[in-house]
């Protein structure tokens, strides 16, 4: 089993083009809105709000159907 967080700091990994540079998570908030059991399927829906060559912002979508069960923001350091 693999935690929502795991799963947010590979996905901000692969959004966030780094070439070669390091990626240093400043900041992760996760609000859970809605309890899940543990074998639902989950889809996460990511969109960079702003990306500079220093840093970068992403915006998660955690939806359960139709239905949206968690929110997260992600603030990346580049260097």
């Amino acid at each position: 089993m693999v935690c929502l967080a795991e799963i947010l700091t590979h996905m901000t990994q692969d959004l966030v083009v780094n070439s070669g540079r390091n990626l240093i998570i400043e900041q992760m908030l996760i609000y859970f809105l809605q309890a899940v059991q543990i074998d639902d399927i989950l889809r996460i829906q990511a969109r960079i709000i702003h990306h500079t060559r220093r840093s970068a912002i992403i915006d998660y979508d955690i939806y359960h159907g139709h239905q949206i069960v968690s929110k997260a923001n992600v603030t990346v350091k580049i260097n």
